[in-house]
């Protein structure tokens, strides 16, 4: 049956994503045979532009973010210490506590130095700030010169909506729900 024998292409997937400076974060699909009436939507969703500087790895990740984890892992250049052991464990602890918010990403396990959380395909600094988001003072001023000019296009209400996410967030994460 295919449950018993998955065709190798529906197998478990996993691929390096990007690092930190002490852990790497890896990508880890779900088997689509477990997903029998989501699955196929994956094909049929019209990838949109999402103004990231990966469209591609994000136009992958987006349709698929329902089946999948981001495992971050200590690297292995770095020596175990209690002090990162530590880190690790009280941002698990934080994540958990906060899992019922709809603002604060999911975690699934800890161990150790490694956690398993929901996978965030769009990250909102790469589509609000373009490129390294850092530009000499020289650079903003006379791009200013005649007026401020955003580096994006968003228009003020839905820059008023971003605001208004990041303080409920935050909110979320002082306790106040």
């Amino acid at each position: 049956s295919l449950l018993e024998h998955p065709r190798p292409e529906n197998e478990m997937y996993q691929k390096y994503l990007a690092h930190g400076y002490y852990r790497d974060v890896w990508i880890l699909e779900d088997n689509p045979w477990i997903w029998p009436h989501r699955y196929p939507n994956e094909k049929l969703q019209k990838q949109p532009k999402y103004g990231v500087e990966n469209e591609e790895r994000t136009a992958e990740m987006v349709p698929k973010a329902y089946r999948s984890a981001a495992l971050k892992t200590l690297q292995l250049k770095h020596a175990f210490s209690q002090d990162h052991f530590e880190e690790v464990q009280n941002e698990a602890v934080i994540m958990e506590r906060l899992t019922s918010s709809p603002r604060i990403m999911n975690i699934y396990g800890h161990c150790v130095m490694s956690t398993m959380a929901e996978v965030v395909p769009i990250e909102f600094e790469e589509v609000s700030v373009p490129g390294e988001g850092y530009f000499a003072h020289d650079e903003i001023e006379e791009r200013n010169k005649n007026g401020v000019r955003p580096f994006n296009n968003f228009t003020t209400t839905q820059k008023l909506g971003f605001a208004l996410e990041m303080a409920e967030s935050l909110a979320d994460l002082h306790g106040f729900p």
